[in-house]
């Protein structure tokens, strides 16, 4: 259950200045009434508040202060006070929306709907990381929901289901599984066109690549996020996601902030395929030999040619049976440079990876 005391404890010292016979025990009644509840003990066992409709929680929470003995006028000035409380009480920040779709917070402490709700809220108001969280989670939801073939049918028995005809439980479970999802697509388009629509709205890059940027300037507009710094793949499969389906002119993420999230991941696994695509767009020679340096610290050399023969049918390696395929590359050629460029770029690699060992 969130800290409820300092709220109650600060409403206390408010009111007693107009209400000196009020007690801190009156708040949390008051509080529980308010909630929807018979008792604060009733209140204390669960963890999802039962009532949305303000005006009568404040009727609730009226009765139950002219019950306890007081007045209209004090009842009226509690129930002010409460309904303020609540709004600081019930509000869903940033990292409870990010916890709650990490499943780091236990089942029940939040409604979904009130969730989702409160991350459409942010992003209304231009938060881009509200945005990255949007992006990454509903598509997370909805890629796992469209790798499940069951669900290909989804839609058509929801029709189905609203024509009255009898549906085994499969496809009840399907229907309710399309209900689930439905307002997570709804809320992607909500996204793309809140992106679209809004210029100011740029999706952040990973703060664990904001010294590199600095020292490498792309005049790129950035802003930065700790969320998903750790974990830039979910990044990078939410972008892939949205783009394999929404309009190419309309693009939800800038080539530039794609390429930033690209590189958080090669400063934690240095792939080969990584490495020399990001050496390929970067903008200058000392950065692209920066990035061979990350690459050579992890064990990959992208001058080197990695070609080998497979069998075809296969793609196990080669061993003079069946047909012969040749996969790989010859290796990557990197620009000229001095012996001082080079030793700098390697010392930053180094320091840099020693950092993100740590």
């Amino acid at each position: 259950m969130k800290n409820l005391k300092p709220l109650i404890f600060a409403a206390h010292t408010e009111l007693k200045v107009q209400i000196p016979s009020i007690k801190i025990s009156h708040l949390y009644e008051a509080f529980a009434a308010f909630s929807g509840f018979d008792s604060y003990a009733a209140f204390k066992v669960s963890s999802v508040r039962q009532l949305d409709d303000i005006e009568q929680a404040n009727m609730l929470c009226f009765d139950r202060m002219q019950n306890v003995g007081f007045d209209a006028s004090s009842a009226l000035l509690i129930c002010k006070q409460i309904q303020e409380l609540s709004k600081s009480y019930n509000s869903i920040s940033l990292d409870k929306i990010y916890k709650f779709y990490s499943n780091e917070l236990c089942e029940g402490t939040h409604d979904e709907n009130q969730v989702l709700e409160a991350l459409r809220g942010y992003v209304r108001k231009g938060d881009n990381e509200a945005v990255l969280l949007g992006i990454v989670f509903t598509t997370q939801l909805l890629k796992a929901y469209d790798e499940d073939p069951d669900n290909r049918s989804a839609e058509y028995w929801h029709k189905k289901l609203k024509l009255n005809h009898e549906l085994s439980d499969l496809q009840q479970e399907i229907v309710l599984r399309y209900a689930y999802i439905k307002p997570y697509r709804e809320f992607l388009d909500f996204l793309h066109s809140e992106i679209s629509n809004n210029k100011k709205i740029i999706l952040p890059s990973p703060i664990s690549v904001r010294e590199i940027t600095l020292k490498f300037n792309d005049d790129v507009d950035r802003n930065w996020t700790q969320y998903f710094s750790s974990e830039p793949d979910a990044v990078q499969d939410a972008i892939a996601y949205i783009s394999s389906f929404q309009d190419p002119a309309v693009p939800i993420v800038s080539e530039g902030i794609y390429r930033d999230w690209q590189k958080a991941e090669a400063l934690n696994f240095a792939s080969r395929w990584l490495i020399a695509g990001i050496v390929d767009f970067a903008s200058t020679d000392e950065e692209k030999w920066f990035w061979y340096y990350i690459g050579l610290n992890r064990g990959v050399d992208i001058t080197q040619s990695n070609l080998r023969a497979i069998n075809a049918d296969t793609g196990e390696d080669y061993d003079d049976y069946g047909p012969m395929d040749v996969v790989g590359d010859e290796g990557q050629s990197m620009p000229k440079a001095t012996e001082e460029l080079k030793s700098e770029m390697h010392q930053l690699a180094t320091l840099m990876s020693s950092t993100i060992a740590r």
